[in-house]
């Protein structure tokens, strides 16, 4: 896990906000509770909105959230809930993040 996780923070060039979006959602998808409780606060603090939190959270739909808040939810709940993405999902995560401006 902790290949993963230096990969994100230091490696992925995605913006920490979305860093710790793909967290909660993993976090969320796994059940586990300790990285939800570490991560939430740190979420808050990088910019998340508390609605976003809340999505994840709660598995609401993510209709209405910015392009790349809802592919990052979308993607994490199919690939580590569903261990599987389908491939409508996994391009438009392609095109939305391959861009390296999040």
């Amino acid at each position: 896990m902790s290949g993963v996780n230096d990969f994100l923070r230091h490696k992925s060039g995605l913006d920490p906000r979305l860093v710790e979006l793909a967290i909660l959602v993993t976090a969320r998808e796994e059940n586990c509770e300790y990285v939800w409780t570490a991560h939430e606060p740190m979420g808050l603090k990088a910019g998340l909105q508390p609605e976003i939190i809340d999505v994840v959270r709660n598995h609401k739909s993510t209709e209405g959230l910015a392009e790349k808040d809802a592919i990052i939810i979308q993607l994490g709940r199919e690939a580590i809930g569903k261990h599987h993405a389908s491939s409508d999902v996994a391009a438009r995560a392609l095109n939305c993040l391959a861009s390296r401006d999040s």
